[in-house]
């Protein structure tokens, strides 16, 4: 998986019509919310047509002549959003507009009040101020690797600055990447104090920072909020040459893990089905038996009485052949008389 395949879709304005049978209304909102500008009406309806979400807005790459910016666009009817699509736009130095189709072709935007991609232009230069590229950035000890992020001090080397080599891919999701990075605090080219923050780069081009509570909460998109500078730096990182191996690596060795959670669940399931399967056999083996040994005939068992005569028939043949039977034999008597004359 290439890193780009995370942040830079090609089905961005797949589904948007650019064309004259749409006509411009930027000075109505949707729901009265001025974050939400209408750039085309489709229907004669209230709250019905193309708006963008300007608060979505954010800075994808940042070059010397130009910056690609990123927003979402909403179809709404009557108030519901019915579809909404993440566009790319160029606003170019030359004041030229465009906008990246769904063959990721540069498209030219005219300068037209009836195309709703030249109003969100137009519009989002006024967001970005197409400056960003052009604000000086400060380094720590004049290493690029450690871009100055805050200001607090006229000192130099003195702000909040963020380590950007120490910037590592964490987690890979459907819809963004989550880095973590480390960040200094520094005076007078002291390090005062350093911590891991945690960020959140959506696909849609909201940023997301870890809170102390461990929730992911939302950075707003404004001057000066360091968070916010951090989270497009990281974002023109990782989208750059200099370091795209290393995260590449690093997302690949996610991409693994993943998978390898997933066949070990795959696999554990399937040890515990055949357990239950082998436990359900042998109570199902049990059950048969009990119901062979209830439904025996009482005449296999024998009845008391017959037990009973059994019982003595077979003590009393025990007796007899126990008893020594002794016969005495009766020997005539024989009486021996003398012969003699006097008899």
């Amino acid at each position: 998986m290439k890193i780009n395949h995370v942040f830079y879709s090609s089905c961005l304005a797949a589904a948007l019509t650019i064309g004259g049978m749409l006509h411009a209304s930027a000075a109505s909102y949707l729901w009265g919310n001025t974050n939400y500008p209408m750039i085309g009406t489709t229907a004669d309806m209230p709250d019905t047509g193309l708006y963008l979400d300007i608060n979505s807005a954010a800075v994808k790459e940042d070059t010397d002549d130009r910056v690609d910016v990123a927003a979402i666009i909403l179809n709404v009817v009557q108030g519901q959003v019915s579809e909404k699509k993440v566009v790319r736009f160029r606003l170019a130095d030359n004041q030229k507009n465009y906008v990246l189709d769904s063959r990721d072709h540069w498209m030219i935007l005219p300068d037209s009040e009836d195309n709703p991609f030249s109003q969100a232009a137009v519009l989002l230069r006024q967001k970005v101020g197409h400056s960003t590229h052009k604000q000086t950035v400060t380094y720590l000890w004049n290493n690029t690797n450690y871009p100055m992020i805050s200001n607090t001090s006229d000192l130099q080397d003195t702000g909040v600055y963020m380590d950007i080599n120490s910037a590592t891919v964490k987690d890979i999701s459907d819809d963004g990447i989550s880095v973590a990075v480390i960040i200094l605090n520094v005076v007078e080219g002291q390090v005062q104090e350093q911590k891991v923050v945690s960020f959140r780069l959506a696909e849609d081009g909201n940023n997301f920072v870890l809170g102390s509570s461990g929730k992911w909460q939302a950075i707003p998109h404004k001057e000066g909020q360091p968070y916010d500078l951090a989270a497009r730096l990281l974002r023109k990182d990782i989208g750059g040459e200099e370091h795209r191996a290393k995260y590449e690596k690093e997302v690949d060795q996610i991409l693994y893990e993943q998978q390898q959670e997933v066949q070990k669940t795959e696999d554990d399931n399937m040890v515990d089905k055949r357990v239950e399967e082998a436990e359900a056999a042998q109570k199902a083996a049990e059950n048969k038996d009990a119901d062979n040994q209830a439904g025996q005939p009482a005449a296999e068992k024998g009845t008391d009485s017959d037990s009973g005569d059994s019982a003595a028939e077979g003590t009393q043949q025990k007796k007899d052949d126990d008893t020594i039977k002794v016969e005495i034999e009766s020997k005539p008597i024989v009486e021996i008389t003398s012969s003699s004359s006097n008899q």
